[in-house]
């Protein structure tokens, strides 16, 4: 098996991810912005869907070889087929949902040089590290790659991957499953792999925030909002450090993206493409729960605050009917965690050391706390440094965005999944059987990052662009000009008649 192999195993599932996206946004206006969001979801989308087929062949029929690509290949033809038939066969909306353009003489030019600087910055960075470090920092080689080649090498004895001697045991699947598909196409353990998918996984991340705003909010504030994630420095250090959370955090924005586009599109209209971008909402929440245990969490923090939110707006029928529509896109993969949580022989450590007594004398120790929210506020300022600072400062001075309905986008989705997460989060600590400084110290400043795209994308959508207010003050500035000029014109009319008389 050679490197044409490989491409193909991986773009036909990419382009079967990318008719379900274009089924479900095909109403969308036909932009650059909406296309590269498309491609983005369905790059990322292809990769966890074709780990998860990658694993169930070996429980259902053993060692993947060639036989598995072909059958996997056909599936993804297939999905392309019906994903056609079904654009071709519903009448399009002829009024599409459109998207924001730039207004004319804005800043794109300028931030895009800016934005280029940037992005050549990052991605010197990810791939000196990763030539630095090609096996990633501990969780990688203990953890992720080794539980790789635990399914490339065990032929038919899969459960191998699950053993005690791995630590988290009852950890998913998404990144050794990827990691071993890619192997078992090559023939071989390709050390370029593991750094390979962790920069296409960082870059993903950071190009679905600037997709997705560009496309609400235009192109200037979807490449500033690419900057502020691109120059979080700790993004890029764990993107290349190979660790699950920035794939974590792609499906975590790509859910909540899709949520807040789709509650825009209910403003406008109501109809079938609803359902189906929320079912594509279910299933990249539940390709979350395939990544990292975090991602169980996130699927019941979004389901539960979006069903609330909808059941206060239009009625808890309409409310439990959408909670089963986004359930029934997440079901295919959530019911494959499920099967891999009840296979795993060892209990996870934090489930483990829980006891009524001790669990009780955590959640009423104020040390404990003290030590947690400090610990909390300290590493949140670490993770965004100066950003802390700009972005009340980018509010006060640009305001908040309003629609031509003077509308603003609602808040409560994102703040309610984002606060939600962090309380879960808390209460994980609080409660943790381990030396709780150094549970702390190795880990809280990556939770912080998972959350941080989800909170840089709602902050770029309630945020007005720059190239507004330079576009509404050039206005101002040439209906104050003409006033002038009519007011001139009209003394100097005036002083004529007089001499005339």
């Amino acid at each position: 098996m050679n490197l044409t192999l490989t491409a193909a195993s991986l773009l036909l599932p990419a382009c079967a991810a990318y008719g379900l996206s274009s089924v479900a946004c095909r109403d969308f206006a036909a932009t650059g912005a909406f296309r590269a969001l498309r491609i983005i979801l369905a790059v990322g989308m292809g990769l966890g869907l074709s780990s998860c087929t990658f694993f169930l062949w070996m429980v259902l029929v053993g060692r993947p070889d060639t036989t598995y690509l072909l059958i996997d290949s056909l599936l993804s033809l297939c999905v392309i087929f019906f994903c056609r038939l079904s654009w071709h066969s519903r009448p399009r909306i002829s009024a599409p949902f459109p998207a924001v353009a730039d207004r004319p003489g804005s800043l794109i030019r300028p931030v895009t040089c800016l934005f280029a600087l940037v992005f050549i910055g990052a991605i010197t960075g990810l791939i000196s590290q990763a030539l630095a470090h090609p096996e990633g920092s501990w969780d990688a080689w203990a953890i992720w790659n080794l539980r790789a080649r635990f399914l490339f090498r065990a032929g038919d004895d899969w459960r191998l991957a699950l053993t005690g001697a791995i630590d988290l045991p009852d950890y998913p699947l998404l990144l050794p499953a990827s990691l071993a598909r890619v192997w078992t196409t090559l023939g071989g353990e390709a050390a370029w792999v593991g750094p390979g998918l962790a920069i296409v996984f960082t870059l993903l991340t950071a190009g679905l925030l600037m997709a997705t705003v560009a496309a609400r909010r235009g192109m200037v504030s979807g490449l500033l909002a690419g900057m502020v994630l691109l120059g979080t420095v700790r993004f890029l250090r764990w993107g290349a450090a190979q660790y699950a959370d920035i794939p974590l955090s792609f499906f975590f924005l790509a859910t909540l993206a899709l949520l807040m586009i789709r509650d825009e599109h209910r403003a406008q209209r109501d109809g079938m493409i609803a359902s189906q971008l929320l079912a594509i909402a279910g299933l990249t929440a539940a390709l979350s729960a395939w990544t990292k245990n975090e991602g169980l969490v996130f699927l019941a923090v979004i389901l539960s605050v979006q069903t609330v939110l909808v059941g206060r707006r239009n009625g808890i029928r309409r409310a439990v009917r959408e909670g089963l529509t986004f359930l029934g896109g997440a079901f295919p993969v959530l019911a494959l965690v499920v099967f891999l949580k009840s296979q795993a022989v060892h209990r996870n450590l934090l489930v483990a050391g829980q006891g009524l007594t001790e669990t009780t004398d955590r959640l009423f120790d104020a040390a404990r706390h003290i030590t947690i929210a400090w610990t909390f506020l300290g590493s949140t300022v670490q993770v965004i440094h100066a950003f802390a600072f700009i972005i009340p400062v980018s509010f006060f001075l640009l305001g908040r965005y309003r629609d031509a309905g003077n509308r603003t986008p609602g808040v409560v989705l994102p703040a309610g999944v984002i606060g939600l997460m962090l309380a879960a989060y808390y209460g994980i600590y609080l409660t943790t059987p381990l030396e709780l400084k150094a549970h702390l110290a190795t880990s809280i400043d990556r939770l912080v990052l998972q959350l941080w795209p989800m909170a840089v994308f709602a902050v770029f959508m309630h945020l007005r662009s720059p190239a507004d207010i330079l576009f509404e003050s050039g206005s101002q500035n040439a209906s104050t000009g003409s006033t002038t000029s009519l007011l001139i014109d009209g003394r100097q009319h005036a002083d004529s008649r007089a001499r005339a008389a």
